[in-house]
């Protein structure tokens, strides 16, 4: 295990803010920000607090301290941890019993893996949903200004979709220097 910004190394801290059952008032509101954008990207708010605090605490933790930690219930704990490990955001650290978490620290990665699981297929899916409009549309004598906005619109998710594709087949290494170039502007 990778030493740790509290002290932590391949070892658990003996004396740390780790061992505490409560959060420090930076960690809330660390995770309540992290809990929000997760929630607006169309995610549960939980999904978000759960990878935040893995993130911050920097150490393998179990259901049982995630629940604690963020008062929530084993079951949901449970559910919302088996949905992060899918999305690939939440890292088994230890099989054995009990069972211990990390966060993904590949921000770029992580990012881009959801993209093209999620983002993509709903761009898909829009697509056709937006073909068939324009079919009935079309079938029903509206106006052609009208058959053109949905043109557009179909032109555009097209656009959206080749964006992604794009983003996504890039390299981890490009992506990371794409972003530190705009972060540094």
């Amino acid at each position: 295990m990778k030493s740790n910004s509290y002290g932590g190394g391949s070892a658990p801290p003996t004396s740390s803010i780790q061992q505490t059952s409560s959060l420090a008032a930076w960690e809330r509101k660390a995770i309540k920000a992290v809990g929000s954008v997760i929630s607006f990207w169309g995610f549960k708010e939980n999904h978000g607090r759960i990878w935040c605090l893995l993130y911050l605490r920097d150490i393998p933790l179990s259901s049982s301290e995630i629940q604690n930690f963020l008062s929530l219930s084993k079951g949901s704990v449970s559910m919302l941890i088996n949905d992060l490990e899918t999305w690939n955001i939440v890292l088994l650290y230890k099989e054995t019993k009990p069972k211990t978490y990390t966060a993904n620290e590949k921000l770029i990665a992580m990012i881009v893996h959801v993209f093209q699981q999620r983002e993509k297929g709903l761009l898909q899916r829009t697509k056709i949903q937006l073909k068939e409009a324009y079919e009935e549309a079309q079938k029903e004598g509206a106006p052609s200004n009208i058959l053109k906005k949905i043109q557009l619109m179909l032109k555009l998710s097209t656009l959206i979709e080749q964006l992604l594709t794009t983003l996504t087949g890039l390299s981890p290494l490009t992506l990371q220097t794409l972003i530190k170039r705009f972060l540094l502007s």
